[in-house]
């Protein structure tokens, strides 16, 4: 299986971590529907920034996500999430319980993990891990690659510098304020423009 990360979904995951760097993040990978080995994720929907991992609000934002795929042709791929303190590396339970639930329905499902060690300013390489599930029910580290990496890290650079993880909102926003918009349509128009 390979997995291909576009420079939106890959900015928006850590603009998420940037916007909430005292909490652990969650949220959902979207990719184009294809071939079963090659995984494209192109996008990626913020749902929570809280350290209580409450599933009523997952469930909720599963389901609209689930409708926003259907109209857009897309799949779930699978999820991603932050820990809470720089120095954990470990899977979070939580969000291999999501990954488990999408994997009833996509036998291709991801978590992408940020590596918060590698996270930056200026950061000169993808700072994630991805995993997958294999046939004995483990999630084992993937290859992956990000489309146009460089010039990725460059733009991700550049919104941190201008503070626009400020105006990120993930689905956990949405429901304390309906007008927040957790697809982030504005997010997405200036990673586009900049690239």
């Amino acid at each position: 299986m390979t997995v291909k990360i576009s420079p939106c979904a890959y900015s928006k995951v850590v603009l998420h971590s940037f916007r909430y760097p005292h909490c652990p993040v969650r949220g959902v990978l979207i990719a184009k529907k294809g071939d079963g080995n090659q995984i494209h994720i192109v996008d990626a929907i913020p749902v929570s920034h809280d350290v209580a991992a409450l599933s009523a609000p997952i469930e909720i934002a599963l389901v609209h996500i689930d409708e926003f795929c259907a109209q857009k042709k897309l799949i779930v791929a699978g999820v991603y999430f932050a820990n809470e303190a720089l120095c954990d590396t470990g899977i979070d339970p939580f969000s291999t319980k999501i990954a488990e639930k999408i994997l009833a329905q996509n036998t291709n499902t991801v978590i992408l993990q940020l590596d918060n060690t590698k996270l930056g300013v200026d950061s000169s390489s993808a700072g994630c891990n991805v995993f997958a599930h294999d046939n004995n029910k483990f999630w084992k580290s993937k290859k992956f690659h990000i489309e146009n990496e460089e010039a990725t890290l460059q733009v991700v650079s550049e919104a941190i510098q201008s503070k626009i993880y400020r105006t990120l909102a993930d689905f956990e926003t949405h429901l304390d304020s309906p007008t927040a918009d957790f697809l982030n349509p504005a997010i997405s128009s200036f990673i586009e423009e900049c690239l």
